[in-house]
């Protein structure tokens, strides 16, 4: 049976174990949540160490959508608007 083991990287190049899985969908969709939650680099790795994939913190971020007026989604960034000193 294949392992997929997932790894952070930190502040100073050094990877770290974060665990491992046997799905290997279930393994990214984890390193992907987990570099959107704490802003790090995480890896997969094969039980023989052969990187498999590498999940970037802003790659892994998604694209909020919002509603236009006529009902249709719009995928451009949700913008606060500044509010104005009177």
């Amino acid at each position: 049976m294949t392992k997929f083991i997932i790894q952070w990287q930190d502040q100073f190049g050094k990877w770290h174990r974060l665990q491992e899985k046997h799905n290997a969908a279930d393994a990214f969709r984890t390193a992907q949540q987990r570099a959107r939650s704490t802003g790090k680099r995480h890896r997969l790795v094969d039980e023989s160490g052969a990187l498999l994939d590498i999940v970037n913190p802003l790659d892994a971020v998604e694209t909020p959508t919002r509603r236009t007026g006529d009902g249709q989604s719009c995928t451009q960034p949700v913008v606060p608007e500044c509010p104005r000193s009177r």
